[in-house]
């Protein structure tokens, strides 16, 4: 029988909602904040017995709260109240959040507000816990769930925490109350508790034995809940009954209309809460996919269990410590073979052999380990996952498992790697356990690959498991345009792990021999690793041979699927995210107008010429007291590659002697500055460091200001933007190694010039970029480099008593001593040892502190930020939010940029020379075919100008300055550099670009817009209803509308000039004045009446 409602007017801690069949109902002291109720929540009623207000109905029981007797039930409801948004379950010793639908002990309450009700201000938070952890009973911490016990299983649903599961698993054994959802963690379950063995072994059929019923001691289909996501008491418990819905009204009768929408909704979301559980094939008419159909993924899982395959991939959880053992092992051979696969350590030959595609075809490099660190951990992921699903497939429910076979070889490697990662725990010597280990995986990996189909190629394990890792998580497939890099990372693993299996076996028949010579006669005679690694690759690494006895292999077929899916990556744009409002372009959720774009660039530029003032120790006179640049005369010669060139060290530019030691001269020249920089401290002064700390500190973050600005500068004027990696090896001086400068002059102009390619390690060739800088920016950098950069340097070297200069423009140490490296090239060497073997030893030494200490407070007094790509990232953000209202990354800038160009300068290279007639798209010259050569080749070998140096031909520089001047003349810079803009230095006559033609048409409507205006008219409208001209201003203020000019107006003080350009202005609010004011009390006042006429100003 039910139990009987509660009668009206019993007080919150009263109320014991009954139900039909149970007597274990729970009872809840929370309640909704009374505004919200009076907002629809609950339901105010009146009855005999009081005011109530119904809050939730719990199995056809209706609990109501008597509102109007202000006693005990009042208080009861402003402690409910007090603990929002928790909820605190009679019967349990810990508070539920009924937003987050989990529960907390008390003391982690205030870090649950902090981390997911962000909203909450911090005195709120404090009060809520605080209120928490004074209820009776509560549970303070995760040591006190230890003794807590879950509900029995006859229990109801639960309310307020995450409705019930219908998938859990429970121990059959009727005093055993465990509960879990994976079949692993109940398999761990029975045979650590019960002593239950696993009667499925591993290998064979799996797909003949998946069809045998078995009998397991676990009960399926069990509806369970749980409180907590993780640690203690984080277990499931089964429940029973139907679900509990709080705070659910309980309405007499529903309109229609409203019962209908409702209906349509709950369809509606069924719809999209719909996935297919079950892999199905498709109608090739219907829904033809020609790289669904070449793979055959859904052909091979056709009928497969699509959730139980992608948890098969899910990263290795804390109770699958076999499974992490073995990847750990796995982990460590990959890392090894990527060592081991150097030409210092097997030799070029066995390079190029693994290399190898076809047979009879060399390849034209040898394979390179090299890569960087984000793809290298994408590599591995790739093979984890392969691990992890043939793993998951051998010890879980054989019915939902791919068909896969595993050879005899493949199933005796598996079991022994699967034996060795179980004793392991209980191994007397673990490093021998973990070489064995490690020599059992590679030996499986080994079986994966040398595996030749005897029928379907799906038989092999490894192909089975990239088909699962073709599932995404909504039910699709991964496209090709997506999954060719899996291929990619499967193949160059697979040939890392060949080299080093030749190797090893190499070395194990050296060890052999010498039980019977010495070493050196023990290597002779060995097989060469060169052999070895032919046999292999050979045999299971290259495509199918023509050879009648010639199988398929793994590899033969991801080359062909591979090769497939690159061709439709290729052949398939990617989506569009450019769109265009007028001249505002939109990328995603970046967007600006191109006059905002142009605004921030040239506030930049104004805010760099600011900081390097003040480095140059010139304001308040301003940059315009520097030394002039004297760009007619500025030589370079591009061909000198003498270590420590640049074009500042040319003799030819005697008029650069001007500038020697300037900074120090102007720092000497000034008391004042002295005593700032300068210790007064005889003793210091007589060290061999004068200078103070306090001064170094903030002319060092002066500079770090001007280089980040003159990076974004540079990125973003000097035509299309570099790649990061790109922009930030740029040097300023010749090197040994690097050769001939980034950073040249060329025909009154500064440009840099990048030769680094994102494919430069898979073709070895390099494009040759030259991009040349406004004059505004050419200007900035000159003077860095001449005024500043010298005696940064030498304060750098006093300071930190180091001889080195660093040769990159945005270099991490300006300085640095001899016998330490700078962090640059520590990390380049890092990188490159790792990647020959030492990856160990260098880990341990990167985090060991320098033998040569640095001297005592230097850390303090100059603090360098790294360059890298991230720091580039955020500082063009961080500007262009700043100037522009919207967050800009260099990769939204890398696709508007060329958007912009594509829409206004497209047509100014219509007849360029840009097209795809030769190697660097220029036409063969009649004169070079006569002699015997193409254009190409003339201009690379025969008669090569002074100024081409090493950098291509003049040709595709001439090309490059153009783009690059067009860019500026767009963004409103290098006015200054088109005197001698022909290609022959003269001054040709400029060409006009589309743009201009959009800016005159915007000027021409401007003007026509205000002819047709009546200014007398505006004027009253302005000024008020009596307001007319005085003297001469009418007739000056049409010759303005007429766009007539120069135009000088004199008149006294009070005279009306002002209405000269602010009444224009107010009848043509698009357009721009500039209004040059010499006081700041007038400059206040005139934005005072501009406002008060509402002129934007």
């Amino acid at each position: 029988m039910g139990a009987k409602a509660p009668a009206l007017g019993v007080a919150a801690n009263e109320i014991t909602p009954g139900t039909p069949t149970r007597d274990d109902a729970f009872r809840v002291t929370w309640f909704p904040q009374i505004p919200r109720i009076q907002q629809g929540d609950g339901k105010r009623e009146q009855s005999s017995g009081g005011s109530c207000i119904h809050l939730w109905q719990y199995k056809g029981h209706e609990n109501r709260i008597d509102v109007s007797r202000p006693t005990t039930r009042r208080t009861k409801m402003a402690e409910a109240v007090a603990i929002e948004p928790f909820v605190k379950i009679d019967g349990f010793p810990f508070v539920v959040c009924r937003k987050c639908r989990f529960a907390c002990v008390a003391k982690e309450v205030s870090s649950h507000l902090r981390d997911r009700h962000t909203s909450m201000e911090v005195k709120e938070r404090r009060r809520v816990a605080e209120q928490v952890c004074s209820i009776t009973g509560i549970i303070q911490d995760q040591a006190g769930l230890a003794a807590f016990t879950f509900p029995p299983r006859t229990t109801d649903p639960i309310p307020f925490i995450a409705p019930p599961e219908q998938d859990g698993l429970r121990c059959i054994d009727e005093a055993c109350r465990y509960v879990t959802r994976t079949v692993i963690g109940m398999q761990k379950h029975c045979r650590k508790v019960h002593g239950w063995k696993n009667s499925w072994v591993r290998g064979g059929d799996i797909a003949r034995r998946a069809k045998q019923a078995r009998d397991v001691p676990w009960t399926t289909g069990v509806r369970c809940q749980r409180f907590f996501r993780s640690r203690a008491a984080s277990g499931w418990f089964e429940v029973c009954g139907d679900t509990v819905t709080p705070c659910q009204q309980s309405v007499p009768a529903v309109d229609m209309m409203q019962h209908v929408t409702q209906i349509h909704r709950a369809q509606v979301g069924k719809f999209d809460a719909r996935s297919e559980d079950t892999v199905k094939v498709a109608n090739d008419k219907t829904e033809p996919s020609g790289w669904l159909d070449r793979t055959g993924w859904a052909q091979h899982l056709d009928g497969s269990d699509r959730p139980r395959l992608r948890e098969t991939m899910r990263p290795i959880q804390p109770e699958e410590p076999v499974l992490q053992a073995m990847w750990d092992s796995l982990s460590r051979v990959i890392d090894q073979a990527r060592s081991t696969a150097t030409s210092t350590k097997v030799g070029a030959p066995a390079l190029f052999e693994v290399q190898r595609k076809q047979i009879h075809i060399k390849p034209s490099r040898p394979f390179d380990n090299r890569m960087e660190d984000d793809s290298w951990a994408r590599y591995k992921d790739a093979w984890r996952k392969l691990l992890c699903v043939l793993h998951r497939t051998q010890v879980d429910e054989p019915e939902f498992m791919p068909p896969y076979r595993l050879t005899k070889r493949q199933c005796s490697a598996y079991d022994a790697f699967a034996d060795a990662a179980e004793e392991r725990p209980q191994a007397a010597d673990p490093e021998a356990s973990d070489e064995r280990m490690d020599r059992l995986a590679l030996e499986m990996v080994m079986s994966w690959l040398d595996h030749q189909f005897k029928e379907s190629h799906y038989d092999n394990t490894m192909i089975s498991g990239l088909a699962v890792m073709g599932m995404r998580d909504d039910g699709g497939w991964v496209p090709a345009i997506d999954y060719t890099p899996i291929y990619s990372a499967v193949i160059k693993v697979a040939r890392m792990l060949v080299v080093s299996h030749s190797y090893s076996e190499r070395q194990d028949e050296v060890a052999k021999l010498m039980e019977t010579m010495d070493e050196e006669e023990a290597r002779e005679t060995a097989t060469s690793i060169f052999t070895i690694v032919r046999r292999k690759v050979q045999r299971f690494m290259t495509v199918t041979t023509h050879k009648p006895d010639a199988l398929p292999t793994p590899i033969d077929w991801i080359f062909g699927t591979c090769t497939y899916g690159m061709r439709i990556r290729y052949d398939t744009p990617a989506g569009g995210t450019i769109d265009w409002e007028g001249d505002c372009i939109k990328h995603r959720k970046v967007k600006f107008s191109m006059n905002t774009l142009h605004n921030m660039l040239h506030a930049l530029v104004g805010e760099a010429r600011d900081l390097l003032s003040e480095l140059t120790v010139v304001e308040p006179a301003g940059i315009e007291s520097l030394p002039p640049i004297e760009w007619s005369r500025l030589e370079d010669d591009h061909s000198e590659d003498r270590v420590g060139y640049s074009f500042l060290h040319d003799q030819r530019n005697g008029w650069l002697s001007r500038g020697d030691s300037w900074v120090v001269k102007r720092i000497v020249e000034s008391k004042a500055r002295c005593r700032i920089w300068f210790s007064e401290d005889s003793r210091v002064r007589a060290s061999d460091n004068p200078y103070k700390a306090k001064a170094v500190r903030k002319y060092g973050r002066t500079l770090e200001q001007f280089r980040e600005r003159l990076w974004m500068i540079m990125h973003m004027v000097a035509g299309q933007p570099a790649r990061s990696t790109e922009i930030l090896g740029i040097r300023h001086v010749n090197t040994v190694n690097g050769g001939i400068r980034n950073i040249l002059a060329h025909q009154r102009m500064i440009c840099f010039v990048t030769s680094y390619h994102k494919g430069f390690r898979q073709t070895g060739q390099a494009k040759i970029i030259h991009r040349y800088l406004p004059r505004e920016v050419g200007e900035l950098l000159v003077w860095y480099l001449w005024l500043v950069l010298p005696f940064w340097q030498q304060v750098q070297g006093i300071v930190k008593q180091a001889d080195n200069r660093c040769p990159f423009l945005w270099s991490d140490e300006i300085v640095c001593r001899t016998e330490a490296e700078s962090d640059t090239e520590r990390r380049e060497r890092l990188r490159k040892e790792r990647e020959a073997g030492g990856q160990h030893v260098e880990e341990r030494e990167e985090w060991e502190p320098e033998s040569d200490a640095d001297p005592v407070g230097f850390a303090d007094w100059i603090k360098e930020r790294k360059w890298t790509s991230d720091r580039a990232r955020r500082i063009i953000q961080r500007h262009s939010e700043r100037l522009m209202g919207t967050v800009l990354t260099i990769s939204a800038w890398r696709h508007m940029a060329i958007a912009i160009s594509r829409r206004f300068l497209n047509r100014t290279f219509d007849d360029g020379g840009f097209g795809d007639e030769d190697e660097d798209g220029v036409d063969d010259n009649p004169a070079d075919l006569q002699a015997g050569h193409g254009t190409h080749v003339a201009a690379m070998i025969y008669a090569r100008a002074l100024q081409q140096g090493g950098f291509g031909t003049a040709e595709k520089r001439d090309q490059f300055r153009m783009v690059s001047q067009q860019w500026h003349r767009f963004l409103g810079f290098g006015a200054d550099d088109w005197s001698g803009a022909g290609r022959d230095g003269a001054g040709a006559k400029r060409r006009r670009a589309p743009f201009d033609s959009h800016r005159e048409e915007a000027r021409f409507q401007r003007f026509a817009r205000l002819h047709r205006v009546d200014i007398r008219g505006e004027l009253r409208n302005m000024m008020g209803d009596g307001a007319a001209f005085r003297g001469q201003q009418e007739d000056v203020i049409r010759a303005v509308v007429r766009g007539q000019g120069p135009i000088v107006q004199v008149t006294g003080t009070g005279g009306g000039k002002s209405l000269s350009f602010m009444l224009p202005a107010y009848c043509s609010p698009e357009g721009t004045t500039i209004v040059i004011v010499p006081l700041t009390a007038l400059r206040e006042d005139m934005h005072g009446r501009c406002e008060k006429n509402t002129i934007d100003s």
